[in-house]
C-alpha cells in the first residue's frame, strides 16, 4: 500500500477533501504513487489526517470519477487517466488566470517547464 504525505490545510479556503485530491493528483504526477498503487483505506486516511470519513471518502469518489483512482476489491487503487481533454481545459484555464494576472509568454513557459521538471523531469 502506498500511503502518500497529505497535509491539510484547515486554515486554507480550500475545502479539505480538495485539498486531498490536489495531493493524491500531485503525487501520481511526481511518481509517488505509480498505477497498481493501493490508497489507504477510508478509515486509515481519516485516522491519519485526523478528519471524518466522509471526506476521505468525498475525496476518493472524486478521483474515481476523474479517472485516477480505481475500486478494485473493495481497495481504491491508483490508474493512469487517459482523459486527454480534462487536462488540456485545466491547462488552458491555468494559462487564462496567468495572463489575466499580467504574467507574459516567457514567464508562463518558465514556469511550465519549471514544474514539469519537478515532476517527472518531463520539461526536456
Amino acid at each position: 500500500m502506498a500511503t502518500p504525505t497529505i497535509k491539510i490545510d484547515f486554515e486554507s479556503n480550500t475545502p479539505v477533501y480538495k485539498q486531498i485530491v490536489d495531493q493524491i493528483i500531485s503525487a501520481i504526477a511526481r511518481g509517488e504513487l505509480k498505477e497498481g498503487d493501493k490508497l489507504p483505506s477510508i478509515r486509515k486516511m481519516a485516522s491519519m489526517l485526523q478528519i471524518n470519513m466522509l471526506t476521505v471518502n468525498k475525496a476518493y469518489n472524486y478521483l474515481v470519477e476523474q479517472g485516477f483512482v480505481t475500486l478494485y476489491k473493495k481497495q481504491y487503487v491508483v490508474k493512469l487517466s487517459n482523459k486527454e481533454e480534462k487536462w488540456k481545459k485545466e491547462l488552458e484555464r491555468a494559462i487564462d488566470l496567468a495572463i489575466a494576472s499580467n504574467a507574459g509568454k516567457d514567464q508562463i513557459l518558465d514556469k511550465v517547464k519549471e514544474l514539469l521538471n519537478m515532476r517527472r523531469g518531463l520539461g526536456s
